[in-house]
């Protein structure tokens, strides 16, 4: 859809007040029921909430275990049979490894039969000796007896499953996360297309779009950079930086992040940390010379001059110009992606947690608070509503 208006901008932010850092612990506690809610149609959540259940259904007997487990660990580890049976376990380990490596080896002809026998003997060696410490210790023993009983504990009341369950759910969220944001790369790509190009280069000169750039900075990697051929040089000019993010909470992490890579390039002293930006090629931190960006079978040659558009007067004004977020319009929930993961991780994994106990309550909104940073995406669409600058956000299709 075409970049937004001021009326349009002004409109979604008088929709989109929330402000965590200034709410009343009620108000806080309807924001929070709300994130569960939220985050409970997600399989994953729930999951977290079902062994946090487990926990506390059998957290004395849980505790116990463990406490024992604890105490035959450093019985274990205090004994004078200790560290040979851990070199030995170490040993057994290398030589299995070696074993195997060898028997395929042999079956290829690229090994002696010989030096396969060799390590059998090891192998075979190293376990008797291990495993007859192993039987004369009885701190080991008493180790084992005790994982064993955790072990089994876990097992029998349903621990271990739910926590495979929850292992397979984060590896399955993994993959559909990385299909959702290619899919919103290409969205972002026709919006820059669209909109983006005919607006930073109204005289329709060359121009061209790369995605996935760095430019030799250590910490940026640029959705989508518009360039164009600077007249008479082998050197490129930046028109526009285009930053895509699907959940519109996640604006202000990549409006943080270019404000910080845009003094690295423009070589605004003080505002970046050079100790961050060390690579080989600038070894002191610094944006240098000229860096060479290698794309297929076109190289593209860049130096500061490349980002004269970029430019500010002052290292504390930010730079909005030709700065472009393509996103969705969600509702700003007042944090972003990670910092809502954190709170819920700590609420799906405490025990002890009520949302209607209100010292409790109290002591997670302190936790939280000490999470979620006052400045968010609604500071950032601000900025732009302030300088003018509706055009430079787009809310992209689904």
């Amino acid at each position: 859809m075409p970049p937004l208006n001021s009326t349009q901008l002004e409109e979604y932010l008088a929709h989109n007040k929330v402000n965590i850092h200034t709410m009343s612990l009620d108000e806080f506690r309807s924001w929070l029921a709300d994130r569960i809610e939220d985050a409970s149609r997600q399989e994953l959540f729930r999951q977290r909430l079902l062994i946090r259940d487990i926990v506390h259904q059998h957290r004395r007997s849980l505790k116990y275990r463990k406490t024992k487990l604890k105490q035959a660990e450093d019985a274990y580890r205090a004994s004078p049979e200790a560290s040979e049976i851990e070199e030995l376990k170490g040993q057994l380990d290398s030589f299995g490894k070696a074993v195997v490596g060898l028997t395929s080896a042999v079956a290829r002809n690229d090994a002696s039969p010989e030096k396969l026998a060799e390590f059998e003997k090891k192998l075979e060696q190293t376990t008797t000796r291990y495993q007859s410490l192993l039987a004369s210790c009885k701190p080991a023993i008493r180790l084992a007896a005790a994982q064993k009983s955790d072990r089994d504990f876990r097992e029998a009341i349903g621990l271990t499953s739910a926590e495979e369950e929850l292992e397979r759910l984060g590896k399955e969220r993994g993959h559909q996360s990385s299909s959702s944001g290619d899919r919103f790369e290409e969205v972002s790509r026709q919006e820059t297309t669209n909109f983006i190009v005919p607006d930073v280069n109204p005289t329709n000169a060359p121009c061209i779009v790369l995605s996935g750039a760095t430019l030799g900075c250590a910490r940026g990697e640029f959705d989508q950079l518009v360039i164009t051929p600077r007249v008479g040089t082998n050197l490129y000019d930046v028109l526009a930086i285009i930053e895509a993010k699907r959940n519109i909470n996640d604006v202000v992490h990549g409006f943080r992040m270019r404000q910080e890579n845009l003094a690295w390039f423009c070589g605004l002293e003080g505002a970046y940390d050079p100790a961050l930006y060390r690579t080989d090629r600038f070894p002191d931190g610094r944006f240098t010379g000229t860096i060479i960006e290698q794309h297929g079978a076109q190289t593209f040659h860049f130096d500061q001059g490349s980002f004269h558009r970029f430019q500010r007067n002052h290292p504390s004004q930010p730079h909005l110009d030709h700065l472009y977020f393509v996103t969705e319009p969600r509702k700003l929930l007042g944090c972003t992606a990670d910092e809502l993961g954190r709170l819920l991780y700590q609420l799906a994994t405490d025990a002890s947690f009520d949302l209607s106990d209100a010292r409790i309550l109290k002591k997670f909104r302190k936790q939280a608070l000490t999470i979620i940073d006052p400045f968010q995406t609604r500071d950032v669409l601000q900025l732009y509503l302030n300088a003018a600058k509706p055009e430079n956000i787009l809310f992209g299709d689904r």
